[in-house]
């Protein structure tokens, strides 16, 4: 069978599609393990949206009201996140970040979380508002790497053309 073959019909083409990006998200998995990642991303005066990669996890964080209005990016060992602290086995641990929040609604269930907290401001600051979605990194590529490969694997459906001296 040749490779232009093999390709034709969507669930192919959709299969390495989707076999891609799960490498995409793989590539995430294994660099958040070592290094941790932001990219905030343009908002409003009002709230504006931060990406994050650390620990095994994708993160999406809405705070307002945003003091940031263009794109910025970070990437840093994960010892220099609030949260990270060395454990009794000399591994690096990851805490509960939300010390000091006043948390309106939380949700932890295993690496799954949701969390919406505001951080009461003072003189200097004003009043931040942050909700934050986790999800683990594993929970996105197991499926989407299973998906592709039936994808893949599974035999293209065969349509055969109905003559045109045959009635309907």
């Amino acid at each position: 069978m040749a490779v232009r073959e093999f390709f034709k019909g969507w669930k192919r083409n959709v299969g390495v599609v989707t076999l891609l990006m799960a490498c995409l998200f793989m590539s995430g998995w294994v660099r958040s393990g070592r290094l941790s990642d932001f990219v905030q991303l343009p908002g409003t005066r009002k709230c504006h949206c931060t990406l994050a990669s650390f620990g095994g996890c994708f993160r999406v964080l809405w705070t307002s009201p945003s003091h940031n209005l263009g794109w910025h990016w970070t990437s840093d060992d994960l010892s220099h996140l609030r949260g990270f602290k060395i454990g009794p086995n000399g591994k690096q641990e990851f805490h509960d970040t939300w010390e000091g929040y006043n948390i309106e609604r939380r949700m932890d269930w295993g690496d799954f979380k949701f969390g919406v907290a505001v951080l009461p401001g003072d003189g200097a600051r004003k009043t931040v508002r942050i909700e934050a979605y986790q999800i683990p990194y594993w929970s996105i590529v197991v499926p989407m790497t299973l998906f592709s490969a039936y994808l893949l694997l599974s035999k293209p459906i065969v349509i055969k053309p109905i003559p045109e001296n045959r009635p309907a």
